[in-house]
């Protein structure tokens, strides 16, 4: 939420002085408007909403649900698997790279704005992509070995329940209620 919040921080620095109304502060050519903090306190009370309902959704939710849920809302089968990968391994790429930075450290390594640093802090950014394609390759392979032809295999079947039914009815209320509130 910290990285969503400063980019809404960087609308807050736009948007107020951008929209025409009534004047609230003036702080040289810059008229910061009533209507326009008044848009971007819904905008962020709404987003912020949104964004809290989707982490909920996501947490609640299996890796495996999702890449069920979006083969059956007929996504594309790479971008779903590119998703299902991605969250597979994001862990072991951090893995690697306190690795990495760890190594540094032993080696006595001190970050300052020299071009030393400069040039470790790229050779750690290259280590990491050699290290995740290598690691890439060798996934694939080992799909390859065991029969991987380009689609997973479903086990569960997809029925579902009323509570399931309900909660996405409830779902779709809450976020419709948060999108169409008058601010």
């Amino acid at each position: 939420m910290l990285l969503f919040n400063l980019f809404l921080l960087l609308l807050w620095l736009l948007v107020p002085w951008g929209i025409p109304g009534e004047r609230v502060l003036t702080i040289g050519p810059v008229i910061v408007t009533r209507e326009g903090v008044a848009y971007m306190v819904a905008l962020t009370l709404r987003s912020n909403a949104i964004m809290f309902a989707l982490i909920a959704f996501m947490a609640s939710t299996s890796i495996t649900a999702m890449t069920h849920a979006m083969t059956a809302l007929r996504v594309p089968d790479k971008i779903t698997y590119l998703f299902f990968l991605t969250y597979r391994y994001i862990g072991d790429i951090y893995s690697e790279y306190t690795r990495l930075v760890n190594a540094m450290r032993v080696r006595c390594f001190r970050p300052a704005s020299t071009l030393h640093t400069y040039r470790t802090y790229a050779y750690l950014v290259g280590m990491l992509l050699v290290n995740s394609f290598e690691r890439a390759q060798r996934v694939r392979s080992a799909m390859l070995c065991r029969g991987f032809n380009g689609r997973f295999p479903r086990i569960e079947n997809d029925r579902f329940s009323r509570v399931d039914i309900l909660s996405l009815v409830v779902l779709c209320l809450v976020l419709t209620g948060i999108v169409y509130a008058d601010g």
